[in-house]
């Protein structure tokens, strides 16, 4: 099932103080407010990255050292608008969009890309497992930005692993088995596993 999994590589801008530029996310779900996967599905069908997929892309971050995290991410049609920022200072700007990110950060969303929910629901509706790997490029709270393309390197390298990860994950299911429980190789205790997971699930990664 290699050849029906796909990984989109990115960017991303994001909306928690957790990511810096340079970082990697790796969305579990996206809000859908993209316009495209509406043409496919109602409204109310979430718009979810494929676990297996997700625990792949986690696996391969750990093997190289990267530092990532996991998270629920929002997905606009829209660069500007649609992503609480102004075109020009005197232009055209809806009320709506004026608390447009402090609403999404209360609702403890990580980040902002525009690409990512409609691929999560093509992929699904064509029994394809699909997921998301995005180089943070910026932080709209602390107005950080990269400065070199680091980011985006990690992201490719990161994803052709988690393609040689999944090949050893279908070929030998009983490895999954063992990520899924969080039994991984070397002398980790419980302990550690348990804090490991909620890190990861809170937007936290490898340092």
């Amino acid at each position: 099932t290699l050849f029906r999994s796909t990984v989109r590589i990115g960017t991303t801008g994001a909306i928690s103080e957790r990511f810096q530029p340079g970082d990697l996310i790796i969305p579990v779900a996206a809000i859908r407010a993209d316009g495209t996967s509406d043409c496919y599905v109602d409204k109310s069908f979430p718009a979810v990255a494929d676990r297996m997929v997700v625990n792949a892309l986690c696996e391969a971050c750990e093997r190289l050292g990267y530092r990532y995290g996991t998270g629920i991410m929002y997905s606009p049609s829209s660069l500007y608008i649609g992503q609480g920022r102004k075109i020009s200072e005197n232009g055209f700007w809806p009320s709506r969009s004026e608390h447009l990110i402090e609403d999404l950060r209360q609702a403890r969303v990580t980040n902002i890309d525009t690409d990512s929910a409609g691929h999560f629901i093509v992929g699904y509706l064509h029994e394809m497992r699909s997921a998301s790997i995005l180089a943070v490029i910026t932080n709209r709270i602390t107005g950080e930005w990269a400065t070199d393309k680091t980011g985006e390197d990690r992201a490719c390298r990161a994803a052709c692993e988690a393609m040689k990860i999944l090949k050893e994950w279908d070929e030998h299911p009983s490895r999954y088995s063992i990520r899924r429980n969080r039994t991984v190789k070397g002398d980790r205790s419980h302990e550690h596993r348990k804090q490991k997971s909620r890190d990861q699930f809170s937007g936290f990664g490898k340092a």
